[in-house]
């Protein structure tokens, strides 16, 4: 079989795998809107039962989107014959290739330092958690860890801080921008 008709055949086998990733994408967004409906009604226990099913469609439309995205990868290369370049594709082997995380959880999630996990860590791992949360100021800190690690949800974090939501919301943002930032250039400096 040629690589253009075995292209084709792969991606004919994604239609159904694309169908499904859609279907989960749906009932994540449905339950992350669930989970704002419920908050806004202070319904903070089915709050969580939302918030426990959105983490769940999450990471698995995570896991099914690295396989879409894997295929077309090897779908490409099969149409051109050549490796496929452009933004945002590797020129690097496989094994040096950068780490894409896509989630602003990822310092948190990286190293697994949810609360649970913690006092599991070595000490490096400690000692990298807090160079990341050490550059943030003391409020975008205390939202962060609230929401990303303990996985409060923004209402309670905004109540149980004393600030508004859109004040909550700003902190959030301004902290996952600084890890973010911080994150890419570990990790670019890293694969040196």
């Amino acid at each position: 079989m040629e690589g253009k008709e075995l292209a084709q055949e792969y991606a004919n086998d994604l239609k159904p795998l694309r169908a499904i990733y859609s279907f989960l994408k749906d009932r994540r967004d449905n339950c992350q809107r669930l989970v704002t409906e419920c908050e806004e009604h202070q319904a903070w226990e089915l709050a969580e039962e939302f918030n426990a099913e959105y983490i769940d469609y999450r990471q698995r439309c995570k896991d099914i989107g690295a396989i879409i995205s894997s295929s077309q990868y090897s779908i490409q290369w099969l149409r051109t014959k050549h490796e496929p370049q452009g933004p945002g594709v590797s020129k690097l082997p496989y094994t040096k290739r950068e780490v894409q995380v896509d989630d602003v959880d990822k310092v948190l999630t990286l190293q697994n330092t949810f609360e649970t996990t913690y006092p599991n860590l070595t000490e490096d791992e400690i000692a990298e958690v807090h160079s990341f949360l050490s550059m943030l100021s003391e409020r975008e800190r205390d939202v962060f860890v609230s929401i990303r690690g303990k996985r409060n949800t923004h209402s309670q974090t905004a109540r149980y801080l004393g600030i508004s939501e859109s004040a909550m919301y700003s902190y959030l943002r301004r902290a996952e921008e600084k890890i973010d930032k911080k994150l890419n250039s570990t990790l670019q400096m890293s694969l040196f």
